[in-house]
């Protein structure tokens, strides 16, 4: 009887757990088809707070298969409880931390949770990660947070253009949901790879924090720990490292795993992008650092250990390009680095010989011992060090000495040659360029030179040639200079345009400057002529095409450049009636006319008045102001016509003309009277002195009158001695 009564009251506990599970199971069921009456509609939808259109619809079957199908809607809605058929437009909350309260306490503490409280309605939730009605484990492969899928899931917002630079002001190009994509964890991702590293591998799942927040996996001094759990060999040299023993330390700068494989765009160490490339390592990871001022103001650290490296033949092919030479990994080590009293260091004294053997086979101790990062200087330690440094000291000197020297050897030849030439007998100079006109072409010459160094200094400021003429901070007088040229060309031009209009040799000038249907074809017939096509060369006037088109072009650009220049120095006040893009049109105007001008001048001007082979070395016109008969015949036959032509047509009487020719003679007698004492160099002034026509005339007949008496004196003198 007792047993019997115990198998009783069992089977009733039974029964009571069968329907304390199975009937409300069958009245949640009820429940549910009652909301799948609307919800299995897929045109449903809600706008949210942020404005987003989120779709109410939810299909039955994947909500069946999901980790929730044995939980009713009820279970997560629960203010639908004692529904009707409609229930409020705008339910409360999903609270998962019901039946997850562990993890739901973890989130609490997170980036995204503090976001939500601060009152950021688009923080990432529960359901923004996992989903709302399709909950999956971690390892089901449709699941949002599955390896394969939470790249994709977390990029929502992480690669949402508009949302980052909401709340973190980054701008598009460094979105990290983008750039992981291209890093070797992401590319393993894509390959399928479930072990490769995703978002929450490194920033943690529900714990994810700032990188500022000391607690986080991903602050300066977790990161590298956080790195180590995939990469444990890496970590323990790297703990040992000086590196990671500063960073244990709190040294802020110290460099960590992100500092030199970067954060989300960690690249493979082959991929020539990647910051741990074999070219990259020596000219920009460990510059980054070694290379800073910084570094040497913090910590002593000096800086010419890079620019050693970067003189020294490792460092100079490494620039060339090569990929297998020496960078600084390769005697430093990757993460193992120490310094070199440290018994472990590759470069520890007694650990050099193997070090340098990896790349030189059979180094001797010797051999490894030659210093890498030479920095010449009298004052080094040792006694190689100090003779390297005299003999570059005696080599600056002696090549200084001998290219003094040479062009004074040089410079003196040539001057002798130049004059000689100048001097040459029965050469008929004609005056080209007054001396008014030569100060003005000079100015603008050293103007021009002056604008184009310092205009392209400002551009690139790291170009080679601009350590030859600014040293840093090259700014302030770099820009002084450029200012105090352009002032200089805009005061030329101001003064050059009246003297143009206002005196007769100007309006001379202008007369011959007009541009006529003969220039066009004189550069049709000049470049048949150059090909071959035609035999007949084309005959110039006072000035050629080629000159009209530089002088014109001279003006033009000086307009541009000094217009656009004082929009450029005064931006704040052009701004009042400018429109609002009218400073940068000036910038780009002002930087295309300089190269538009400069290449003119390089390529057309210099080569017309210096490597013309008719004018080589240089056209001395410009210097003298003269230009020799030779030459006017070449370059403009039909001014030397002209002015032939005038003096053939001259009204002068016979006996004028005899009187020139009497005149002629004594100046030519005078000069080579002069040759005998003033030697090859001709130092005595070249300035005539002014002289009437009436006194020279005399002093030419008193010089006659006493040639006769010469004349006379010996053929009376040679009859005496018959």
């Amino acid at each position: 009887m007792k047993t019997d009564g115990v198998k009783f009251w069992v089977l009733a506990l039974l029964f009571l757990a069968l329907g304390i599970v199975l009937v409300p199971k069958q009245l949640w069921a009820i429940e549910d088809s009652l909301c799948f009456e609307c919800h299995s509609d897929k045109g449903l939808v809600k706008v949210d707070d942020v404005g987003r259109e989120v779709s109410l619809y939810v299909d039955k079957a994947n909500w069946e298969n999901s980790a929730h199908a044995d939980i009713s809607c009820v279970g997560c809605h629960t203010d639908l409880g004692g529904m009707e058929a409609e229930h409020a437009a705008k339910l409360k909350l999903v609270n998962c931390g019901q039946c997850h309260e562990e993890v739901d306490n973890v989130y609490q503490e997170s980036l995204h949770a503090e976001a939500i409280k601060r009152g950021v309605k688009d923080s990432a939730r529960c359901s923004d990660c996992h989903g709302s009605h399709y909950v999956y484990s971690r390892e089901h492969i449709m699941s949002k947070v599955n390896p394969l899928n939470l790249e994709e899931t977390c990029d929502r917002c992480h690669a949402n253009v508009a949302f980052v630079k909401e709340h973190r002001g980054i701008p598009d190009r460094v979105l990290p949901g983008i750039v992981y994509k291209e890093s070797v964890h992401g590319r393993a991702v894509k390959r399928g790879i479930k072990a490769a590293a995703t978002c929450s591998d490194c920033h943690s799942s529900h714990d994810l924090k700032s990188p500022l927040d000391p607690d986080s996996i991903i602050s300066h001094q977790n990161v590298s720990s956080t790195c180590g759990k995939c990469h444990p060999k890496a970590f323990e040299e790297y703990e040992g490292s000086i590196h990671g023993v500063a960073a244990k330390r709190g040294v802020g700068r110290s460099p960590v795993c992100t500092d030199c494989h970067g954060i989300h765009s960690i690249k493979a160490k082959v991929d020539p992008d990647s910051s741990t490339a074999e070219q990259k390592i020596a000219m920009t990871t460990c510059p980054q650092c070694h290379g800073a001022e910084w570094i040497t103001k913090e910590y002593g650290v000096s800086v010419l250990k890079v620019t050693s490296y970067l003189d020294s033949y490792h460092g100079l092919a490494k620039k060339g390009g090569d990929v297998v030479v020496a960078n600084c990994a390769s005697c430093h080590g990757v993460h193992d680095i120490r310094p070199s009293d440290d018994p472990k260091s590759m470069i520890y004294r007694g650990n050099l010989v193997k070090t340098c053997g990896k790349c030189h086979p059979g180094a001797s101790e010797n051999f490894a011992t030659f210093p890498v990062h030479f920095t010449p200087s009298t004052a080094a330690g040792t006694v190689g060090d100090k003779v390297a440094s005299w003999v570059r000291v005696f080599y600056i000197i002696l090549i200084i000495l001998v290219i003094v020297f040479m062009y004074f050897h040089g410079g003196i030849d040539f001057i002798r040659k130049w004059l000689a030439e100048r001097k040459r007998e029965g050469v008929k100079y004609y005056e080209r360029l007054t001396v008014n006109e030569r100060i003005q072409h000079g100015l603008l010459a050293a103007s021009f030179t002056v604008l184009v160094i310092t205009g392209f200094a400002l551009k690139y400021p790291d170009a080679w040639w601009v350590g030859i003429f600014f040293h840093p901070p090259a700014s302030p007088m770099r820009g002084l200079l450029h200012r105090i040229a352009g002032v200089v060309t805009v005061l030329l031009g101001i003064y050059h345009i009246p003297y143009m209009v206002s005196t007769s040799r100007g309006r001379s000038h202008m007369l011959a400057l007009i541009p006529t249907f003969k220039d066009l074809m004189d550069a049709f017939k000049l470049i048949g002529y150059d090909l071959g096509i035609s035999k007949e060369k084309p005959k110039f006037g006072r000035y050629s095409y080629m000159e009209k088109v530089e002088y014109f072009g001279a003006l033009w650009g000086t307009f541009v450049m000094a217009v656009t220049g004082f929009i450029l120095w005064y931006p704040k006040y052009f701004s009042l009636f400018l429109p609002s893009w009218g400073v940068n049109v000036a910038r780009v105007i002002h930087f295309y006319e300089a190269i538009l001008a400069s290449m003119t001048i390089l390529v057309w001007h210099l080569y017309s008045v210096m490597f013309d082979p008719e004018v080589y070395p240089m056209n001395w016109s410009k210097i003298t102001g003269k230009i020799s008969e030779e030459e006017m015949k070449l370059h403009h036959p039909l001014e030397l016509e002209e002015i032939q032509g005038r003096n053939f047509i001259s009204d002068e009487t016979e006996e004028e003309r005899r009187e020139e020719e009497m005149i002629a003679r004594m100046e030519e007698k005078s000069a080579e009277k002069n040759k005998r004492f003033n030697g090859p160099w001709n130092l005595t002034s070249r300035m005539t002195p002014y002289s009437s026509r009436r006194f020279k005339l005399e002093q030419a007949k008193k010089a006659s009158q006493e040639e006769r008496e010469k004349e006379s004196k010996r053929e009376k003198q040679e009859k005496e001695g018959i």
